[in-house]
């Protein structure tokens, strides 16, 4: 198999956990399909030997991540990074769509 042919591929799963991530209600499933399309976009730009976009999404994949780390931290008082407790605690409603903007 070619890599341009992989790399389509690995794009056609990216856009789909991208329209997945629309679909799921917790924070943690969210983040997770926007960190894995990021991944896989930005490896579809690898195989298409274009490292600037490859770089820039691995960049933006990070960025989900430490965002939604950093406001669960922060809403649930700013007391623990165990990410068990920042499971357990409750968020408003408003911090769960802020945190996906594509929902609205």
């Amino acid at each position: 198999m070619s890599s341009f042919a992989l790399s389509q591929i690995l794009a056609g799963i990216a856009f789909t956990f991208g329209l997945a991530s629309v679909q799921f209600k917790t924070r943690r499933n969210v983040l997770l399909c926007l960190f894995v399309s990021t991944t896989f976009n930005s490896v579809h730009f690898f195989l298409l030997d274009r490292p600037g976009p490859s770089t820039l999404m691995l960049l933006i994949g990070s960025a989900f991540i430490l965002v939604g780390i950093l406001a669960m931290y922060f809403s649930a008082g700013g007391t623990t990074f165990n990410i068990l407790d920042l499971e357990a605690a409750t968020y408003p409603r408003m911090m769960s769509i802020g945190l996906h903007p594509r929902i609205i």
